[in-house]
């Protein structure tokens, strides 16, 4: 008799899980379209900037690692996102859930503290490049202090997080449902405290980030203005010594014409130096209108011409900073629903079936940066790019 009851709630349980699982194929999809988008770019960056890129420079002795933590950050997020979505209600493995949601966290904080390093990186080479120098050690010592930190910011992950069963009634039935989320035998306290403090950190490093490219950016248009003027002064300098060579040569030529008058008055006549003058004075007025024109046209677009030449010379500073942009943007949906879960801790359950999917893809929206990475790295990176086309020929 209780075998076949058992049986009746189990299969109550999968036909309660097998409809919410309907309803999250899109989601799966696209969770798996990320695993996969991010596993092979990922893994791309990674071969590339370790074995073939040799010569490894200041500017991109980060980028392995960041690749590193992108590409788990995609497995483990992509894999535990989908294992959650075919098992809504009935996640059984404890061990699973609390390590997936620790290493989940681990990737994404050492991701974060490592555009970080990055930001404090560029603003020494670019804002204070004879003070002060990141030395190959201090790189490795950044490294392993964002492991270290990384760490334990998670380790709270361990106790809050687990299988929580619970009981729900279906058709008259009670049944047992089964999911990987917050522990519900510990104090809601801690979970929220926790979420706080998590948020402030991402909050306090997003800022920290955001600060030193401002000062990057400042420091770089302020060069690029300087030698903008400079160059232009240059022009103008020679343009004015062509102008008076040309003035020279044509006043010495009205000498020597002045000159075969005095002994040949009847060839001065049909020289026709009037005409000469004019066409003369013509030429200067043309040549003084095109050089003020130019000088006109160059102020009106000079912070374009700037920003296009900021960007073509410091491609790499430029690519950081869209990187750090798009962990921003990627991970600022999470942070809203995150705010809202530690007010309002029903909020899954209140939502409508679409509006669950909907949530679902924008809490784990964040994938999209680390997917995305590679991409700007080959927009930016000529190395990198020219090392992938090469290994795209070769194949």
């Amino acid at each position: 008799m209780n075998s076949s009851i058992q049986a009746i709630f189990v299969d109550h349980l999968e036909i309660l899980n097998n409809d919410k699982l309907v309803s999250l194929i899109p989601n799966i999809v696209i969770l798996a379209m990320y695993l996969i988008a991010g596993l092979f770019g990922n893994g791309l960056v990674l071969y590339i900037y370790t074995f073939k890129l040799k010569s490894k420079t200041d500017d991109r002795y980060f980028i392995p690692f960041l690749a590193l933590m992108d590409m788990i950050a995609c497995i483990i997020g992509a894999s535990f996102s989908i294992a959650v979505n075919t098992n809504q209600l009935t996640f059984r493995s404890n061990l699973i859930c609390k390590l997936m949601w620790t290493v989940n966290k681990f990737t994404s904080i050492s991701s974060g503290l490592m555009l970080v390093a990055i930001a404090v990186q560029r603003y020494i080479k670019v804002c204070r490049p004879f003070r002060s120098v990141m030395t190959i050690n201090s790189k490795r010592f950044a490294i392993k202090l964002i492991i270290v930190i990384s760490i334990l910011l998670v380790v709270p992950s361990g106790f809050l997080y687990g299988v929580d069963d619970e009981y729900i009634e279906n058709d008259g039935i009670n049944i047992t449902v089964y999911r990987c989320t917050v522990d519900s035998n510990i104090d809601r306290r801690y979970d929220i405290g926790y979420s706080v403090f998590l948020l402030f950190f991402c909050f306090t490093g997003i800022l920290t980030i955001s600060i030193l490219y401002f000062l990057i950016m400042k420091t770089i248009y302020k060069q690029e203005s300087f030698w903008k003027k400079k160059r232009s002064n240059q022009s103008m300098r020679k343009t004015e010594q062509k102008s008076n060579q040309k003035e020279n040569e044509e006043t010495s030529q009205s000498y020597k014409i002045s000159e075969m008058s005095e002994h040949d008055p009847q060839h001065f006549e049909s020289s026709s130096d009037i005409g000469e003058d004019s066409q003369s004075t013509h030429n200067c007025n043309d040549l003084n209108n095109t050089t003020g024109h130019t000088i006109n046209r160059e102020q009106g677009s000079s912070l374009g011409k700037v920003l296009r030449c900021m960007i073509r010379k410091y491609k790499i500073s430029v690519m950081f900073i869209i990187v750090t942009a798009l962990f921003a943007v990627s991970y600022f949906p999470r942070i809203i629903i995150m705010i809202i879960e530690s007010a309002d801790i029903n909020f899954w359950q209140t939502l409508t079936t679409r509006q669950y999917s909907f949530c679902l893809f924008l809490y784990r929206a964040y994938l999209l940066n680390n997917i995305l990475n590679p991409v700007v790295y080959s927009v930016f990176d000529t190395s990198f790019k020219k090392e992938c086309r090469s290994l795209c020929i070769r194949n």
